[in-house]
Order: structure tokens, then sequence, then C-alpha cells
């Protein structure tokens, strides 16, 4: 009976994650397509963030890179250093 339980538990949870990621994206596209509409277009938005020199996309690859360098290196050590049998190991 246990197991149905949680079968039918995991079943709910990933199909309310379902309706809320197309609720996202179409909160998302929303934005987008109205924002597109009452600017003039994308081509004029881009052409406007151009011109004010706020597309900075040199510095956002570098500082992501840099980022996940750090998440990488993080997550190696956790896996090296902090595996379940070593935590045993060391509280025993």
């Amino acid at each position: 009976m246990c197991v149905w339980s949680v079968k039918g538990g995991m079943k709910a949870v990933m199909w309310t994650d379902v309706v809320q990621v197309c609720f996202m994206v179409a909160g998302i596209l929303a934005v987008i397509i109205k924002g597109s509409l009452e600017h003039g277009g994308f081509g004029n938005i881009w052409s406007v963030m151009y011109d004010d020199q706020r597309i900075q996309f040199w510095e956002y690859v570098q500082s992501t890179s840099v980022c996940l360098s750090v998440v990488a290196t993080d997550l190696y050590i956790y896996r090296i250093v902090l595996t379940a049998s070593r935590v045993a190991k060391m509280i025993n």
C-alpha cells in the first residue's frame, strides 16, 4: 500500500511541475510579446539597447565562466571529500 501512495504522490508532484512550467513559459512569452508590441518590435528594442551600450555579452560570458568553474570545483571537492562512506569514517 505504501508503494502505491509514494507512486501516486510522485505522479502528482510531476504533474504540478508540468503545469507550473507551462504557466512560467506562458508568462515569459506574454511579457516578451507585450513588450515588443508596445515598443515597436524586437528589432527596435535591440537597436536601442545597442545604441545605449546595454548589451554586454562578453562580460556576462566571463562572469558565467568563473561562476561555473567555482561550482564545478565545489562539486568535485564534495564528491571526493564528503561521500557517505567518508563521512561515516570521520564520525566513527
